[in-house]
């Protein structure tokens, strides 16, 4: 009876009224790690690295934990059948022609700063 009772609560209850889970931490999308994959084998992403004869070093500006990562952006491929260009990448790792060009979209010369203490 009492299996009955908790089956019948289940199928009565609503979503809604469910609790949400909440992330306490951030995490990325399975595209953009396997983008992230692709693009640092192939060499696109670029470090960064302040040597010791850079003004930076000297100022004492260089902060060990923050890295500064270069992305270029992969060649497109015309592709007459859709009449659109597409990446030179892997399928799973494609991205839309705006959200490649907002990748590469204003970011500084010495690429966009990372900082590795925030998070592991």
């Amino acid at each position: 009876m009492g299996l009955l009772l908790t089956q019948l609560l289940a199928c009565c209850s609503h979503r809604s009224m469910a609790l949400p889970v909440f992330s306490l931490r951030p995490k990325s999308s399975s595209t953009l790690q396997t983008r992230t994959t692709n693009l640092r084998r192939r060499g696109l992403l670029l470090d960064n690295v302040v040597t010791r004869s850079s003004i930076s070093f000297v100022l004492s500006d260089a902060d060990p934990d923050l890295v500064h990562v270069r992305a270029v952006a992969p060649n497109r491929q015309f592709v007459p059948e859709s009449n659109t260009s597409r990446e030179d990448v892997a399928i799973t790792a494609q991205f839309g022609v705006h959200y490649s060009r907002m990748e590469i979209e204003g970011q500084p010369s010495s690429g966009w700063p990372v900082n590795l203490s925030r998070g592991a």
